[in-house]
């Protein structure tokens, strides 16, 4: 998962529109917003009109538009707005969030979920997962594309005779191939 793509989850789930709408100078109904968790509004791309062509839905974080005939998300409505890129809006919307961003490559988050259980509590089986996933991760980023048709041989080698011994050494082979980038 790219930190940008990361970045952009985090700004969807962590930014509020209603803010974000607040911010460009459209008020939501509060009544609106407490009855039904929407609220009907003006839209902010095509400007502002009097008969708010728009509806802002609070569990979406989102509004649609039916003269513009397209829902927004806070991201949609920074590119529009400001006339930025996908990257742009992301990155412009990042302080706004209520919950600081920190990026996570998946090796990490491969290796924390490994090391949660000492080796000795780990299945044999979840290792082997954990090890597979590891490799594949390694073969979509290109680590060693010459190489990983030999490890996942591997590891259905040692998968099959269930060897403890082996397995721990192709851990330590796949811990120095990511190390070595």
């Amino acid at each position: 998962m790219s930190v940008l793509f990361q970045k952009a989850q985090h700004v969807r789930e962590h930014v509020s529109m209603g803010q974000l709408l607040d911010s460009y100078g459209v008020p939501l109904r509060e009544d609106q917003l407490k009855a039904y968790k929407t609220s009907q509004i003006p839209c902010p791309i095509h400007g502002v009109d009097n008969h708010k062509s728009a509806k802002f839905f609070e569990s979406s974080n989102s509004f649609y538009c039916w003269t513009c005939s397209k829902v927004y998300s806070p991201i949609d409505l920074v590119m529009e707005k400001e006339g930025f890129s996908f990257a742009e809006a992301v990155n412009f919307l990042l302080p706004l969030s209520k919950v600081p961003f920190v990026a996570v490559d998946e090796i990490s988050l491969l290796n924390a979920q490994l090391e949660k259980k000492s080796c000795a509590e780990s299945s044999f089986e979840d290792r082997i997962i954990l090890l597979d996933q590891k490799c594949r991760w390694i073969y979509k980023n290109g680590y060693l594309l010459s190489d990983a048709i030999r490890l996942f041989e591997l590891i259905d080698n040692v998968s099959l005779s269930h060897n403890s011994v082996h397995l721990q050494k192709l851990e330590e082979v796949v811990d120095n191939v990511q190390c070595s980038r």
